[in-house]
């Protein structure tokens, strides 16, 4: 109760009414801060009671994927003729060959962006994959880092045996190659590039490359212009590698 005044008289005995309420002020946004008074960092997260980070595995690579237009190459491969079938014109009708090398050439598309830059590099030939039907998919390749150095072709073909085949209804004679001195011949096809693996170093480990097609440039003259075939038919090893491939004469069905 408020005290009475020396005469007796004044304040009444009612208790004091207490004193208004006032409004809290609003908190400025954070822009407006001190810097003494902005809030201090959040918690941070001890590493041991982080969620441990297995460590990179050894040889692992990560596989970059080709995005946008696609780039061109074409890839020439040195054979060997196992046997081939000509016609009763003596052209030929169809080829049985097998890699005599696993390096290959692979060159780049013309493009204005790449002045000084080669365009052909050599590979190994690793893993093909193969469509349900027998096309080939996709390449492995693997780089040498070296220019490729393919075997010489070869224009004369040694007869180890002959046959008379019937192939689509046309008699075919079949020639055998005795092993020992094959005819070698340079085979090209067109492809894209696909995807690229990288090292953890970030080095390329290898390319996947995407076949375009089924016609292939067969030349038995280093430099000549060639013959077009198709590819009919491939075999490959239990490790996918390559170990044999059947081309027909385009046209020739």
């Amino acid at each position: 109760p408020a005290a009475r005044l020396p005469n007796g008289h004044g304040a009444s005995d009612a208790p004091a009414s207490p004193p208004p309420m006032t409004e809290k002020p609003a908190t400025p946004p954070a822009s407006e801060w001190p810097k003494s008074a902005a809030p201090g960092p959040a918690l941070a997260v001890s590493s041991a009671e982080r969620p441990p980070t297995a460590p990179p595995t050894a040889g692992a690579s990560q596989r970059m994927r080709s995005l946008g237009k696609p780039t061109e190459v074409s890839v020439t491969l040195a054979l060997e003729v196992v046997s081939m079938q000509l016609t009763t014109s003596f052209r030929m009708e169809a080829a049985t060959l097998q890699p005599c090398n696993p390096i290959v050439s692979v060159k780049m598309d013309e493009r204005r962006e790449l002045n000084g830059v080669p365009l052909e590099n050599g590979f190994r030939l690793g893993a093909i994959e193969l469509f349900d039907d027998g096309r080939i998919d996709t390449m492995r390749l693997v780089p040498t880092h070296q220019p490729p150095q393919l075997p010489a072709a070869k224009s004369s073909f040694a007869i180890g045996s002959m046959s008379l085949e019937r192939t689509n209804s046309h008699p075919n004679l079949q020639l055998t190659s005795p092993g020992n001195d094959a005819m070698r011949v340079l085979l090209t096809t067109q492809c894209e590039l696909l995807a690229v693996e990288l090292s953890v170093a970030f080095e390329v480990v290898a390319v996947v490359l995407q076949a375009r097609g089924t016609t292939v440039v067969v030349r038995n003259v280093q430099g000549g212009s060639g013959a077009h075939f198709a590819l009919e038919g491939v075999e490959l090893s239990p490790k996918a590698e390559l170990r044999a491939l059947l081309v027909r004469a385009a046209g020739s069905r």
